[in-house]
C-alpha cells in the first residue's frame, strides 16, 4: 500500500471501542452537495490520526535493532534470533484457540459453507452467534491495530454524494449490520502548487473527476475490513480490501446505486421546459406554430438532451469499470479467509511490538553500567511507560522516517503474559535473553534459515 516516501503524509488509525452492530434505520436528511461534502471531509478527519500500526517487516526491525550502535552485546545479538522465535511460538499458541473459536462460530453464518447443515439456528440463536463473533472479531482486529470507524462517521461517509460525474447513494435502511475497520492511511498531496495546477485541481474537484496523476488529497486506507449483513439475510459477509479511498467507501457495499447528478437533471428539465415554453409562446402569439421553427427547436432540444444523457451513461460506465477493478484487484480475502488473514496480522503486529519493547527494556543504559556491555543486575531507573513509549517512537522516526503511536500498554501486557516482564514500583525490568529462552517455548524454526530462502518475515 504505502511507500515510505516523504511525499506521502502518514497518520494513523488507532483503535476504537466497538459500536452497535447496525447502521441507523432513520431516513437520511436531504442536504446540499456542498454541506454534504464538508460533513464527509470532517468525518474523515475524525478517524485519521496517528497510527498504532507498525508498517515495517519483522526482518527490517530485527536488522535495525541488531545494528543499532552500542545497543546490544555480541552474545545478545546472536541469541536474539532464538528469542524472537520463542516469542512468535508463544503468540501463535495464544492466537490458535481464538482462531479456532471464531471459525466455529462463523460456521453457521458463512455464506460459502459447502457442507451439510445438521441443524439450523433460530433467529435468536443466530443473533447471539453473530454478536459473539463480532466481539471476538473486534478483539482480534484490535490486536492487529485496526480501528473501527465510528457509527456516526460511517453514516456520514455513506450519505448521497457526487463522484466521478455521477451521484452515488446507499440505502442504509437495507443494512441490518454494517461495520468497518481500517488500518494505516496515506494522503496524496499536491506536489506542484503552481496557479495552473491548483486551478486544474479545483476544476476537476467541481466536476467530480479524479486526476490521473493523483494529488487530489484522497485519503487511502492501507487495509479495510467490512462486516455486512443485508436485510433479512441469515448469512454474514466478511470482506478484506487494500488501498481503499475512504471518500468512496460506498463502492464496497452491495446496495450502492448510481444515478444522474442533480445538476445534469436540472439541465434536462430546463431544456425541456425551455422548448415547451417557446412552442407555447409562439402558438399563443401567432395562433399557430410554424412547422419549420417547431422542428428546428425540437431537433436542438433533442441534440442537447441526447448529449447530456450519453455523457451521463459514459460517466456511469466509467464509474462501474473502476468499481469492478477495485473489487477485482483490491480484494484480499472473503468470509472465512478474512478470519485467517486477521489472525496472521494480529500475530505479526503483536510480535513486532514484543520485539521492540523487549529490546529497549533489555538495553537500558544504566542496567549495563556501560553502553554495549553484557546484561547487569543494576536497578532499572531509566524507563517507565511514558519514557519507554517516547524513546521507541523517536527511534522509529529517526530510523525509518515513520511517525507511529506505539501501543505501549499492549506491548507490556504481552511481555507480562509470556512471563519475561516485571513491574517493580512502576519501574520496568525484563529477564535477560538467557533467562527468557528458558521461559519461552522453543522456536518453530530459525529465522536465519527462512531469511536465506527469501521468505519475508
Amino acid at each position: 500500500m504505502f511507500s515510505l516516501s516523504k511525499s506521502v503524509v502518514r497518520a494513523g488509525l488507532g483503535r476504537y471501542v466497538t459500536t452497535p452492530p447496525s447502521i441507523s434505520s432513520e431516513k437520511p436528511k436531504k442536504v446540499t452537495i456542498k454541506s454534504s461534502e464538508k460533513k464527509r471531509k470532517d468525518a474523515l478527519k475524525s478517524i485519521t490520526q496517528v497510527d498504532n500500526f507498525i508498517p515495517i517487516t519483522r526482518r527490517d526491525l530485527f536488522n535495525a535493532l541488531v545494528n543499532k550502535q552500542n545497543f546490544m552485546s555480541q552474545n545478545e545479538q546472536k541469541l536474539l534470533n532464538q528469542l524472537i522465535g520463542g516469542m512468535q511460538h508463544s503468540v501463535i499458541q495464544k492466537m490458535n484457540s481464538t482462531h479456532e473459536k471464531m471459525k466455529e462460530m462463523y460456521d453457521y453464518l458463512n455464506p460459502d459453507k459447502d457442507t451439510y447443515a445438521s441443524r439450523h439456528l433460530s433467529q435468536q440463536e443466530r443473533i447471539g452467534q453473530e454478536t459473539s463473533l463480532l466481539q471476538d472479531l473486534s478483539r482480534i482486529l484490535s490486536m492487529g491495530n485496526f480501528r473501527e470507524i465510528p457509527k456516526g462517521s460511517l453514516e456520514t461517509l455513506l450519505e448521497p454524494h457526487d463522484t466521478k460525474g455521477v451521484r452515488v447513494s446507499v440505502n442504509t435502511r437495507e443494512l441490518t449490520t454494517c461495520r468497518v475497520w481500517v488500518r494505516g492511511w496515506a494522503q496524496d498531496v499536491i506536489s506542484d502548487k503552481s496557479v495552473v495546477n491548483l486551478l486544474r485541481h479545483k476544476i476537476t474537484g467541481w466536476l467530480g473527476m479524479r486526476s490521473q496523476e493523483g494529488g487530489q488529497g484522497e485519503v487511502t486506507a492501507s487495509r479495510l475490513i467490512l462486516v455486512i449483513r443485508k436485510g433479512s439475510d441469515r448469512k454474514l459477509l466478511l470482506k478484506a480490501f487494500k488501498d481503499v479511498d475512504l471518500m468512496r467507501i460506498e463502492e464496497l457495499l452491495p446496495n450502492a446505486k448510481v444515478k444522474m447528478k442533480d445538476f445534469d437533471k436540472k439541465i434536462q428539465v430546463g431544456i425541456i421546459s425551455l422548448g415547451a415554453v417557446s412552442l407555447l409562446t409562439k402558438f399563443l402569439v401567432l395562433g399557430s406554430t410554424p412547422l419549420g421553427a417547431s422542428w428546428t427547436l425540437l431537433i436542438i432540444c433533442g441534440i442537447v438532451l441526447s448529449r447530456t444523457w450519453f455523457g451521463y451513461t459514459n460517466k456511469r460506465n466509467a464509474y462501474l469499470v473502476e468499481l469492478m477493478q477495485t473489487l477485482y484487484y483490491n480484494n484480499l480475502a472473503n468470509n472465512n479467509g478474512v478470519i485467517v488473514y486477521l489472525t496472521d496480522r494480529a500475530i505479526d503486529e503483536r510480535l513486532k511490538q514484543l520485539m521492540i519493547a523487549y529490546s529497549f527494556l533489555l538495553c537500558v543504559p544504566n542496567r549495563r553500567g556501560v553502553m554495549g556491555t553484557s546484561h547487569t543486575v543494576l536497578p532499572p531507573q531509566f524507563y517507565d511507560k511514558t519514557k519507554l513509549k517516547t524513546t521507541i517512537e523517536d527511534w522509529v522516526l529517526k530510523q525509518f522516517e515513520l511517525k507511529i503511536d506505539f501501543d505501549i500498554e499492549d506491548a507490556l501486557r504481552d511481555l507480562s503474559d509470556i512471563g519475561i516482564l516485571r513491574d517493580t514500583r512502576g519501574q520496568l525490568m525484563v529477564s535477560s535473553i538467557e533467562e527468557s529462552l528458558n521461559i519461552l517455548p522453543k522456536p518453530l524454526y530459525e529465522w536465519s534459515e527462512l531469511d536465506r530462502s527469501g521468505v519475508e518475515l
